[in-house]
């Protein structure tokens, strides 16, 4: 439900001002936006890193309760010592799925601090709201992760699959933002050129749509199909934005460009 209000949102041009296609609202408190996006992302990562932690006896659950409190997963901490859960399994899922997540956001922590630009700002409300929503996103894997570690492991088992997409992911991602804050810094006001945007309109966004496959595979839980179905509505959507966008504010933006498949759709 989320995800498809979220691409709703997104494509009737109501999504939130930090994107470069929200309405343009007045903030009502505004906060810069490095500062703010750490913001988004620093609860997520130090949870995941907490559970990394925990689940190698390198905190006791005392410290991680209260940190995970503190951070607002308080449904996680009230869960660990359920006699249900466990944070260990014999293919060491959990901790794999953790390690992914960790990776994923300390890296979106590092780019807001040596990729992305320093101007601009953001609403802190909208920041706050994103913030919750990756808290939840990570606490929801995390607990759902921990109730399947009791049961029958699939048949299937896409867990290292799951691994190399993350890495394809996480990698072309990192790439095609760096891309991104190259021209940002270079103060360009055209299209971006080179890798694969010569072939789709936001490849960034279609690497990061797979790592969230890579979670999903990871994991093997509803709750991570859920979480993946709804990123890659919302990020499908966002990139049909930009695709009008850039059609309609720059009449030499290669028509071509694809929203998922180069060459094909």
């Amino acid at each position: 439900m989320a995800g498809a209000i979220a691409a709703y949102q997104e494509k009737t041009g109501t999504c939130l001002s930090y994107t470069n296609f929200s309405l343009g609202e007045k903030f009502k408190f505004k906060m810069k936006s490095k500062r703010a996006m750490l913001g988004v992302y620093s609860p997520a990562a130090l949870i995941s890193l907490s559970f990394i932690a925990f689940s190698l006896d390198l905190l006791s659950f005392t410290t991680m309760k209260r940190v995970l409190e503190e951070l607002g997963a308080t449904s996680l901490a009230s869960i660990l010592s359920c006699p249900s859960c466990s944070t260990s399994s014999p293919d060491n899922r959990s901790l794999i799925l953790a390690t992914a997540l960790s990776l994923h956001f300390c890296k979106r922590i590092l780019e807001v601090l040596f990729l992305e630009p320093s101007s601009g700002s953001m609403d802190a409300s909208h920041g706050i709201a994103l913030s919750t929503m990756y808290v939840t996103m990570v606490t929801n894997l995390l607990y759902a992760q921990m109730q399947a570690n009791g049961l029958t492991s699939p048949k299937a088992d896409l867990m290292w699959p799951g691994v190399l997409v993350f890495l394809v992911g996480i990698v072309g991602n990192l790439y095609h933002h760096a891309m991104l804050a190259r021209i940002r810094r270079e103060n360009k006001k055209d299209f971006p050129h080179g890798g694969l945007f010569e072939y789709l309109v936001c490849p960034h966004y279609v690497f990061e749509e797979l790592v969230f496959l890579g979670f999903f595979m990871i994991a093997q839980t509803v709750m991570a199909l859920v979480t993946f179905v709804s990123v890659f509505m919302y990020l499908t959507a966002r990139t049909y934005n930009t695709k009008m966008w850039y059609t309609k504010n720059n009449a030499h933006f290669p028509p071509q460009r694809k929203l998922l498949i180069p060459k094909l759709f």
